[in-house]
């Protein structure tokens, strides 16, 4: 999954709280999401890390994926602008993502 291979800096194939911090913090698609009120960081991690290790693995990643990053990104695209990654690395993200029912 090439998002999760961007945020996976030292490629131990799980990314830690500040892996997946600093990535979210760079993107412009996600700021409006950091900055709600009601987001905090230990609820993203507590929902995701189900098995409670400290870390986020691939299957977890997904789930975040799914639930969240999918909407932020294709909102993103909708209001597509300087700012943004272009429409062809999202669309290729988007791709790397497996579905599952």
């Amino acid at each position: 999954m090439k998002m999760f291979d961007e945020v996976d800096k030292n490629h131990d194939i799980l990314l830690s709280h500040g892996e997946l911090k600093v990535y979210l913090r760079s993107q412009v698609w996600a700021q409006k999401w950091l900055k709600e009120n009601d987001f905090h960081w230990r609820d993203l991690f507590s929902k995701y890390d189900s098995n409670e290790d400290g870390m986020i693995d691939k299957e977890e990643f997904t789930m975040l994926y799914n639930d969240k990053l999918k909407t932020l990104l294709s909102t993103d695209r909708q209001h597509d602008d300087e700012e943004t990654m272009s429409r062809e690395a999202r669309e290729d993200i988007m791709l790397q993502v497996p579905r599952y029912p």
